[in-house]
């Protein structure tokens, strides 16, 4: 089973149907926590280490009118982003004030948009939908998952890193899976770390 309500598991299909939020890419509600697996690979495709982490909703601001939700990104260091559900999709506000697309949906294969590489300044990401209805099979439940795939280049255009990073999402999930690549000496691309969903808790 992947949710779970006050630590007591709810079966899948009754969850999913009561979840106000089952329709939305990124299901935004305060105190909702995501827990995954994450392991680490050489470029050798070994298997280096193994942990779990638990990103979550931690609180939620009205500004301009709006609710934004602070999410806290365990797997990646701790780092937090504000979020926001609108009709296109979830948006970030930076703390300027700043909204920019984070993941947009609905859109078709083949779609793209740009945004700044905020882990590496001067460096841009462009965000492509690979596949709207890609199978994916996590703790033993099938999904069908839009798949996201982030290439990292510098502003000028020149590829640095492709891809950089795929993100999978279900409606009614969020992220259910996120692999993060890497490159050797020689150029090499290979998935470096892959965080997979294990459980969503939800207040």
């Amino acid at each position: 089973m992947l949710f779970a309500c006050s630590e007591e598991p709810l079966g899948l299909e009754r969850n999913v149907r009561e979840t106000p939020l089952s329709e939305a890419i990124w299901p935004l509600l305060l105190s909702i926590e995501w827990l995954y697996r994450v392991q680490h690979f050489d470029a050798h495709a070994r298997l280096t280490g193994e942990t779990q982490s638990s990103n979550a909703i931690v609180a939620l601001h009205v500004l301009d009118g709006k609710n934004w939700y602070r999410y806290l990104n365990a797997v990646d260091d701790e780092s937090e982003v504000l979020l926001h559900q609108q009709d296109d999709g979830i948006w970030t506000r930076d703390e300027e004030g700043v909204m920019r697309p984070a993941f947009l949906f609905p859109l078709q294969a083949g779609d793209s948009y740009t945004l700044p590489a905020e882990t590496n300044p001067g460096h841009m990401i462009v965000r492509r939908v690979v596949a709207v209805d890609a199978a994916v099979t996590i703790n033993g439940t099938s999904l069908t998952a839009v798949h996201y795939r982030d290439d990292l280049l510098t502003t000028n255009g020149r590829e640095l890193l492709t891809p950089f990073r795929d993100w999978y999402f279900a409606r009614g999930y969020g992220p259910l899976r996120i692999v993060q690549y890497d490159s050797t000496a020689e150029g090499d691309e290979y998935p470096w770390r892959v965080a997979e969903l294990l459980r969503i808790s939800q207040p």
